[in-house]
């Protein structure tokens, strides 16, 4: 089976999807690999003899479990914290040197934090506006490109930037999220899950106990 067809595919689709957007592409591959280890792990109990129906009985949906709680922990804070970061380098909130001093050129310093606002968007609009005015295309070739290429080293800059800092928040909130909620959850819904055996470990005695008491006074009758 040549497989080498799908390999190709499956590169151009991480590079078209993920080419601006490490922070995805950080989450996508730690959520899939997360969840191929589960599913390895728990293969690998069910198809070890070596555990009893008992143990698998109990092991497997402990396995599950925690498989899960990783992936719902890992979601809970890096989504959020993707979404805050990116809001607060698209408003400007934090940016480099080159594009606060891009905003300031172009009377943006009372819209920088602003809620609506998007630096990106407005870069890529202003050349928009330029390439379609009659005073730009007056001007020569060069002093066309000269422009041009001023407001997309801002733009190029902007977007590493805010790749970058994706990236940071992505792994940061995953380290995060299996170092602290992850262990928190698992602990809680363990405590849970042994209350609940301890219950029915009682009721099973107290079950047991009566019939014990039965039988003896079945016996003095």
């Amino acid at each position: 089976m040549n497989i080498e067809p799908f390999i190709r595919k499956s590169i151009n689709w991480i590079y078209k999807h993920f080419e601006k957007g490490s922070g995805a592409m950080i989450l996508v591959t730690s959520l899939t690999g997360m969840g191929v280890s589960t599913i390895a792990q728990t293969c690998a109990i069910i198809f070890n003899k070596k555990y009893t129906d008992k143990q698998k009985a109990f092991m497997i949906p402990q396995e599950l479990t925690e498989g899960i709680i990783n992936i719902c922990s890992m979601l809970l804070i890096t989504k959020p914290a993707q979404r805050f970061v990116r809001k607060l380098v698209k408003t400007g909130k934090i940016a480099t040197k080159q594009t606060l001093q891009y905003m300031k050129e172009n009377d943006l310093a009372d819209k920088r934090g602003a809620k609506n606002f998007d630096i990106g968007l407005f870069i890529k609009e202003k050349m928009a506006k330029l390439e379609g005015s009659e005073e730009f295309s007056s001007l020569a070739q060069e002093e066309k490109n000269k422009i041009l290429t001023g407001h997309l080293d801002v733009l190029d800059n902007y977007s590493v930037y805010a790749d970058s800092i994706s990236a940071i928040t992505t792994t940061a909130g995953s380290a995060l999220s299996l170092a602290v909620l992850a262990p928190l959850i698992r602990n809680s819904v363990a405590a849970k899950y042994q209350k609940v055996n301890m219950n029915r470990l009682q009721k099973h005695y107290q079950e047991y106990e009566n019939r014990k008491i039965y039988n003896t006074d079945s016996l003095k009758i």
